[in-house]
């Protein structure tokens, strides 16, 4: 705890900087309606693999590989096939829907069956479909490549070391767009159109400060919140007919975000990361911990001397030990988050209670943040 405290007032006082280093582009905060992620989905075959794909409990994987050998022309039977090199998978992939015929993807695979392993296998050619798509099965992405998996498992002799999961795996650029989405807007057509703010970045007093910023750099009076997740602009003149080059000036428009006031916390490392402005009153806390110690200790019984009838017997006697630790009360006062991360830091706070001290504090009214703990 006491190198992570440090590091945050440090972290706090450096938060004086000029405004304009604290300006983000409208394109890292949102992008403009209709031009999104659209999550494409298949199925497939991975081979090559060394004897650590799919068992033969599952007769959907000989059967799947049995229709792409007579798909080929070679004409086998169920008993003719035998092979562990080989497993059934899911694919998926997030594509744009911008995107153009010729644009590669990174394809994501999951085993599907009982493969232990999908390490230095290769994704047979696989077409990946959208869901919900009003014209069934059309074909917008082909897949196919080795796989990346993040991990290993190896056994021999009964022993087994393994680190991450190894039946999940990645074909980086591995599909190849065949097929263009239809586009949601004609935006060459339109006259306004709505910038939509992330998830993160959804408030009000953002969406004034991006339309204010769109109307300066545009020298004109046609951008203006539309609630709290978008702005709406009107296109100028001299952009209607070319969408590309007025995006290309909003997304370089800069503002500054108005980030909500958050302390987020990880229980089980003790790691803090805030945000935005806190605002903090005087307060008093006084922090200590009770240690309990429950053990037992066991002795040997001895009969006494001469004795005809005493046996050796082992004795169970249990102890309780309890300790105290001291807690100060200490009076905070100062209006900043530097001002509480010092006396936390003073105090000794550990990171095992880090969690429940701040909850105390935001439950006493000390600070107004929203408290997340992870």
């Amino acid at each position: 705890m006491r190198f992570v405290l440090p590091l945050l007032t440090a972290l706090c006082l450096g938060l004086a900087v000029p405004v304009d280093a604290l300006a983000t582009r409208a394109k890292d905060i949102g992008s403009f309606a209709g031009i999104r992620d659209v999550q494409l989905k298949g199925f497939g075959l991975v081979t090559g693999l060394q004897q650590t794909g799919d068992t033969q409990i599952n007769r959907a994987t000989p059967r799947a590989v049995i229709d792409e050998l007579r798909a080929n022309g070679l004409v086998i039977s169920d008993t003719d096939l035998m092979s562990r090199n080989v497993a059934l998978v899911r694919i998926t992939a997030s594509m744009r829907s911008d995107s153009r015929i010729g644009t590669r993807l990174d394809v994501r695979v999951s085993s599907l069956g009982d493969a232990r392993s999908l390490e230095g296998g290769v994704l047979e050619t696989a077409f990946m479909r959208m869901p919900g798509d009003p014209e069934l099965n059309r074909i917008f992405v082909v897949a196919q490549g080795p796989l990346t998996v993040g991990g290993f498992n190896v056994e021999a002799d009964g022993n087994q070391s393994r680190r991450n999961p190894t039946n999940v795996g990645i074909v980086p650029d591995g599909g190849i767009v065949e097929r263009e989405l239809p586009a949601a807007y004609d935006y060459d057509a339109i006259d306004s159109i709505d910038f939509l703010l992330d998830t993160d970045h959804r408030d009000y007093t953002t969406s004034k400060r991006l339309s204010d910023a769109i109307n300066e750099a545009l020298g004109t009076d046609s951008a203006k919140p539309a609630g709290a997740a978008a702005v709406r602009i009107g296109i100028p003149e001299e952009y209607r007919g070319n969408f590309g080059s007025f995006a290309a000036v909003i997304e370089q428009v800069k503002l500054e975000p108005d980030n909500p006031a958050r302390v987020v916390i990880n229980a089980r490392t003790g790691t803090v990361a805030i945000g935005g402005e806190i605002t903090m009153r005087p307060f008093a806390i006084a922090h200590g911990g009770l240690k309990v110690e429950v053990g037992v200790d066991r002795v040997a019984s001895q009969p006494g001397p001469l004795s005809r009838n005493g046996e050796t017997v082992v004795v169970e006697n249990t102890f309780i030990g309890v300790e105290q630790e001291e807690g100060e009360l200490v009076v905070v006062n100062g209006s900043t988050l530097t001002d509480l991360v010092t006396a936390l830091n003073e105090m000794g706070v550990k990171p095992r209670d880090l969690p429940v001290v701040l909850q105390i504090i935001k439950d006493a009214g000390a600070f107004d943040a929203e408290l997340v703990i992870q």
